[in-house]
C-alpha cells in the first residue's frame, strides 16, 4: 500500500483510503509539459502586446522595437 500512497502523490494513508472508497481508483497525471507550453504561449503573447502597444502608440513599427520585445 505505501507504493501506491506514494505513486498516487497522496499525503498519508487515510487521505488514501478516503480516494478509494470515493473514487475506486487513483489517477495521477504529470503536466509538467503543458504547463511548460503555457508558459511559453503566455511569454509570446505578452510580447505580441508590447509590440502591438508600440506600435498603436507611433503608429509604426521598427525592426528594433521588434527586437528589444522579443527577448
Amino acid at each position: 500500500m505505501k507504493n501506491k500512497i506514494s505513486e498516487g502523490n497522496i499525503k498519508n494513508r487515510e487521505a488514501y483510503i478516503r480516494k478509494m472508497v470515493l473514487d475506486g481508483y487513483i489517477l495521477h497525471l504529470d503536466f509538467s509539459d503543458i504547463k511548460e507550453l503555457n508558459r511559453l504561449l503566455r511569454n509570446a503573447t505578452n510580447n505580441l502586446k508590447q509590440v502591438a502597444k508600440r506600435a498603436n502608440e507611433t503608429r509604426s513599427i521598427f525592426k528594433d522595437d521588434i527586437n528589444r520585445f522579443a527577448k
